[in-house]
């Protein structure tokens, strides 16, 4: 159910505000005549609250306000229309004004909420922000400290040890800034021409020294050679580093991780394997949702912060592309796979 709430509410999200409006009027209209026919003895008229509460939420606080009041005048058409005789004409007008502040109530509370969510959001992004350049400034001195030929075997250790985790923590940083960028529609997405065999290359390079440690293989079968896809270079090649890095943090030690990238109808299909202990049945409809897996965690199983994967679904859908959890042959693993555009062939 909570998969789809957020998925109706990223499709409004990305809705413009006329078709917003539009879609309010037309079930004002709807709830209307549904109230005109079923008559003064089954009360449909709490219907209002949905395009109320739409328009407050994902248009702004005037249109909901206007909303509001052109619902309790609806209302008041119907309750005239369907009025009992006998009942003093002065209850439908009554009624409308104690509906009107009602829905005004309604509309000032849920825009207020909406405001106070964007200003946290906002919030949120400027102190993320900031921490980039401290992140950095620890890293760049780190890497100077481990030049140094005085170091100690012990002391070198401890400036790797930094030197990883400041790398992580920018990393989920980026992840952060960007993801909400994606959602926001706010940053620039570059469609070129992309070498596959480049783009994986790259990615491989970033994560090489990780899997060596873990003693990982990665192994890579392609349907084809030269192929290309229209795609972000930068990207795409965040989402493959990402999604090997978790290939290879969830993979048991000297165990393989399968890339297959082969054409198919959407486009390129690029397929991550591990040889992990898979995702619970329970979690698998989830994962692509920002910050569920800190729920996942709460429970016990092995995840990280929720960023990592959420992040991937808005860059890929960024892309025309499109991301899910894949079914493994052997019922062995994690399997995420990801299409992207063919370039067109010259």
């Amino acid at each position: 159910m909570n998969n789809v709430i957020s998925e109706l509410s990223k499709s409004l999200q990305k809705q413009p505000k006329w078709l917003l409006i539009l879609i309010t009027l037309l079930l004002m209209i709807l709830i209307c005549i549904i109230d005109y026919v079923t008559g003064p003895y089954i009360s449909t008229s709490i219907l209002y609250l949905v395009p109320v509460s739409l328009a407050a939420w994902w248009i702004d606080r005037t249109s909901g306000l206007v909303i509001s009041l052109i619902s309790a005048i609806l209302w008041l058409m119907t309750d005239i229309a369907t009025n009992p005789t006998g009942l003093s004409p002065f209850v439908p007008y009554w009624n409308a004004a104690v509906r009107l502040g009602f829905f005004f109530v309604v509309t000032i509370a849920i825009s207020s909420l909406h405001e106070a969510r964007n200003r946290q959001e906002e919030m949120m992004s400027f102190i993320v922000h900031d921490l980039r350049s401290p992140l950095s400034n620890i890293m760049m001195s780190m890497t100077f400290l481990k030049q140094s030929e005085t170091l100690l075997p012990a002391t070198a250790n401890l400036v790797d040890m930094s030197i990883s985790s400041s790398k992580k923590m920018l990393v989920q940083v980026n992840s952060l800034l960007d993801l909400t960028q994606l959602e926001q529609k706010k940053l620039k997405v570059v469609i070129a021409d992309v070498q596959v065999n480049t783009l994986m290359q790259q990615a491989i390079n970033e994560v090489a020294s990780v899997a060596d440690k873990k003693q990982v293989t990665l192994q890579v079968e392609m349907s084809a050679e030269n192929l290309c896809v229209r795609a972000d270079e930068v990207l795409s090649g965040r989402v493959l580093v990402n999604l090997l890095s978790n290939a290879i943090k969830f993979s048991p030690e000297n165990c393989p991780v399968l890339v297959q990238i082969q054409t198919d109808a959407a486009g390129l299909r690029f397929c991550i394997q591990d040889s992990g202990p898979g995702i619970p049945a329970k979690w698998q409809k989830q994962v692509f949702n920002k910050y569920e897996q800190v729920e996942a965690r709460k429970s016990g199983a092995a995840t990280g912060s929720g960023l990592g994967l959420a992040f991937c679904k808005a860059a890929v859908e960024a892309q025309n592309g499109r991301i899910w959890l894949a079914t493994p042959d052997d019922e062995r693993g994690t399997v995420i796979c990801f299409t992207l555009p063919l370039a067109q062939t010259k």
